[in-house]
């Protein structure tokens, strides 16, 4: 439990100075910054490592098969899919295609649906690559704290105990930046949806963590779910109450993903011989 502790704190300690920039200069935060806070979960889970003699390979950099990678894909298609499908079609949200335009300029594409599609499977092939960023936080999340959580715990308390560490830690930049980028959305209900779909994905991460041995399919679904949300909400027009469901600070995912949470619950609970390797 010691080491748990002191990996949260090394967390807290490291992201600070991010917070208190955040805090004094809203308006200069950037993708820069959030980048270089995305790798200070990793930096606690080395520190930590360092500090309580943990072997840095416990951290998880073993491959894990294909079906694990297959997961990290599929998971996102499917939370992302349902809600944006389901907005689409009662009127809560707009299919819009719009943003596509100066890309169907560039490269010659009619335009059309088609080139949604088009662009979502490269965006599929181009994800590996934003694991640079997300291995930063999965190194801590997943390398560190899910398996020190599961040796001393039940699967569904170290999903739970992950997601609400995982949620408290992205709380200052929800209250800082969302008047900038979800102005009609309060503060609380975005929190509260946040933390729901944060607090179920944990489920999946958790699982995929313990079942691969490995910290790159959970990097790699971090990564598809953040692209892929983007991506759904970039084809999305505001038609009045669409932000209060899509994305990660609507309720459309809290409740995808807490049924997603429910059917991992029930699959680990089904094969407990599944188990930290």
């Amino acid at each position: 439990m010691a080491r748990i502790v002191l990996f949260v704190a090394l967390t807290f300690v490291f992201s600070l100075p991010f917070y208190v920039y955040l805090a004094l200069k809203p308006a200069s935060w950037s993708s820069l910054e959030s980048h270089a806070l995305m790798w200070m979960p990793a930096l606690a889970a080395l520190a930590t490592s360092l500090l309580t003699g943990r072997p840095l390979r416990k951290l998880g950099f073993r491959l894990g098969t294909w079906r694990h990678y297959l997961v990290s894909y599929d998971v996102p298609l499917l939370f992302c899919g349902v809600v944006y499908a389901v907005v689409w079609a009662t009127g809560l949200g707009a299919f819009d295609t719009a943003r596509l335009i100066p890309f169907e300029a560039r490269i010659g594409l009619p335009h059309s649906a088609l080139t949604a599609v088009i662009v979502g499977i490269g965006l599929l092939v181009l994800t590996p690559l934003s694991m640079i960023n997300t291995l930063g936080e999965e190194l801590g999340w997943s390398g560190l704290l899910t398996p020190e959580l599961a040796a001393r715990t039940t699967f569904a308390k170290a999903s739970l105990i992950r997601g609400a560490i995982w949620s408290l830690w992205h709380y200052p930049l929800v209250i800082v930046l969302l008047p900038r980028y979800r102005p009609d959305l309060p503060i609380a209900y975005a929190l509260a949806c946040m933390t729901i779909a944060v607090t179920s994905i944990s489920f999946v991460y958790t699982w995929l963590r313990l079942d691969s041995g490995s910290v790159w399919p959970v990097a790699l679904l971090h990564a598809a779910s953040s692209n892929l949300q983007d991506f759904f909400e970039a084809l999305t027009r505001d038609t009045g109450r669409t932000h209060w469901i899509t994305y990660e600070y609507g309720c459309g995912f809290a409740i995808v993903l807490a049924a997603v949470a429910l059917v991992m619950w029930r699959r680990a609970t089904a094969s407990p011989s599944a188990a930290f390797p």
